[in-house]
């Protein structure tokens, strides 16, 4: 099934601003929505990075080419909404359980 947008919603976003007349109160009215419609878009990439890469187990690169987006920023948007959400980051290495500490039976030599 193809994706689906509702341009008639992103119509009914933008019409108050093509109706307002004062130029300065138009800009600021631009400014606010795109940076609303910038927020809600980076929550769901990275929403969507997340789900890719933990439910689904992609590796960065293929979420990269999927998305259309730089690995670094596919992990860096994994990275804030793992924070964001409190789930685990799954670009960091699992824990491996118990570790023994072996530093008094090795001796430095001098």
């Amino acid at each position: 099934m193809p994706p689906y947008v509702n341009r008639d919603a992103i119509r009914d976003a933008v019409a108050p601003v093509e109706a307002e007349t004062d130029p300065l109160l138009r800009m600021q009215m631009m400014r606010e929505v795109a940076q609303d419609f910038l927020d809600r878009m980076t929550a769901q990439v990275s929403r969507t990075c997340l789900e890719l890469k933990a439910v689904n187990g992609w590796n960065a690169g293929q979420v990269a080419d999927a998305t259309g987006l730089s690995e670094r920023m596919v992990k860096r948007l994994i990275s804030s909404r793992a924070m964001q959400t409190g789930v685990q980051n799954p670009l960091r290495r699992r824990d491996l359980g118990p570790y023994v500490d072996i530093s008094d039976m090795v001796r430095v030599r001098r």
